[in-house]
């Protein structure tokens, strides 16, 4: 890119931050990814609501819920709202129909987060054929992560809003590889509000035996504060502690622009880590 004349390299290791219970003994890496793109497509549109919102007369306003088992608390995590008898997928917080999911071709500008506990990411396709413009053509029609059965999946707050009508509904909640995933269902039978709590509880603890989780490709811009953000997001919902992301070179340029690289431009929260490197030079594609 321009105005980028010197690139450091640098080594691809989990970063070491006093007081942080991450170390550079062993981290499971996992399955490269894409992340891209504003929210959400116009077909599922992103919007923003509060409880204080009014809300359609003929709705039921859901409180969802998705708490750790283990210390009680409502975490970032992936979800799916979905009818109990059909694959019509709704979006919070106003539970629009999910008619598409997100593209990846039209969002390398990047994903910007946002704090409204109501927004979600990306509308990711996990089921069907797929032809890298919506969904990774390598899976041949079968589920992208085999636990997975629902047909899209999207990064939520765990604690969010959306708008039902009448009937049965189907919560799927995921959060990484590490946790049970939940699937309940939910009857709403007119309107007013319930609240659905979702647990999610550990059935391995990993860092406890020094092994962490990791994604070591990842494309996705890390320009700006908001991109950032989305993507230590992302990494909490996903429990992805360690997320190497790569500035794409090929022979008409580069796509997904880092901030910079090296250890300063490290993002660490927690025991959760943003670490930016290069995809470059690669063959055309």
């Amino acid at each position: 890119m321009k105005g980028k004349s010197s690139r450091r390299r640098i080594e691809l290791n989990p970063p070491v931050v006093p007081g942080s219970s991450i170390t550079r003994r062993r981290f499971l890496a996992g399955a490269g990814a894409i992340l891209t793109g504003p929210a959400i497509l116009a077909a599922c549109g992103a919007t923003r609501a509060d409880a204080a919102e009014v809300r359609p007369a003929n709705r039921c306003r859901v409180h969802v819920r998705l708490v750790n088992a283990r210390t009680g608390k409502t975490t970032p995590a992936m979800a799916c709202i979905s009818g109990a008898n059909s694959s019509e997928v709704r979006l919070p917080p106003d539970g629009r129909v999910c008619s598409k999911p997100s593209a990846v071709a039209e969002f390398y500008s990047g994903v910007k987060f946002s704090a409204d506990p109501n927004w979600i990411g990306p509308v990711r396709k996990m089921r069907g054929e797929g032809n890298n413009d919506d969904r990774s053509y390598v899976y041949d029609g079968q589920p992208s992560i085999p636990h997975w059965k629902e047909p899209v999946v999207y990064q939520t707050s765990g604690d969010f809003f959306i708008d039902l009508p009448v009937g049965r509904w189907r919560i799927a909640a995921s959060h990484g590889m590490e946790y049970v995933p939940v699937v309940e269902e939910l009857e709403v039978a007119g309107p007013g509000e319930l609240e659905k709590t979702l647990l999610f509880k550990r059935w391995i603890d990993l860092p406890a035996r020094g092994w962490w989780s990791g994604d070591v490709h990842v494309h996705h811009p890390s320009v700006d504060s908001e991109q950032r953000e989305f993507l230590m997001q992302y990494a909490i919902a996903e429990d992805v502690h360690v997320v190497n992301l790569l500035e794409m070179g090929h022979h008409k340029g580069t796509d997904f622009p880092q901030a910079e690289f090296g250890q300063k431009f490290r993002v660490q929260r927690g025991d959760f880590a943003l670490v930016s490197g290069q995809e470059d030079p690669r063959s055309t594609f």
